[in-house]
């Protein structure tokens, strides 16, 4: 008998200039994760990301501290977050030529099928998405542990 127990969890950082298009697929992520049963939060709402923001972001990514910069201006933790391929890194330099602005949402999922089903949520093509999964194996409580608690068990203290 295995004396653990997993638990999965994942989280979605989505980011856009079209604001109604991750609005939409905020709302596509919540049905697929309630569909299957699986706890869901969010979307949680990010500081919106000005040109300004993102020029100084993509000039300060350039540089080799890039991270200890980035992790100062809560306003761009989740810039650093977004960008994983020079694909993204593109598509950001585009938005300071056009002059757009960036809204961006996170969402966090547990339960095996929810982020299956939440994960395979399709985006709007304008939504830039980072995606993070999770996994932590939990101990099974065999007999007494001073850490845990049962709420089925009626906790007496003597005086």
């Amino acid at each position: 008998m295995p004396d653990k127990y997993p638990e999965s969890s994942g989280s979605i950082l989505a980011a856009s200039p079209d604001r109604e298009a991750l609005l939409s697929y905020s709302e596509d992520l919540k049905q697929a994760a309630h569909q299957s049963g699986g706890e869901f939060t969010g979307p949680i709402k990010l500081p919106v990301a000005k040109t300004s923001e993102i020029r100084r972001f993509l000039e300060n990514i350039k540089e080799s501290n890039a991270e200890e910069s980035m992790n100062n201006d809560f306003s761009q933790n989740w810039l650093f977050g977004l960008v994983n391929s020079q694909e993204d890194i593109d598509e950001l330099t585009t938005a300071v030529d056009e002059d757009l602005v960036y809204w961006a949402r996170r969402y966090d999922v547990s339960g095996e099928q929810a982020i299956q089903a939440v994960f395979q949520t399709e985006a709007p093509e304008s939504v830039l998405i980072a995606a993070e999964l999770g996994h932590t194996n939990h101990p099974k409580d065999f007999g007494h542990n001073p850490y845990t608690y049962d709420p089925n068990i009626d906790y007496v203290t003597e005086l």
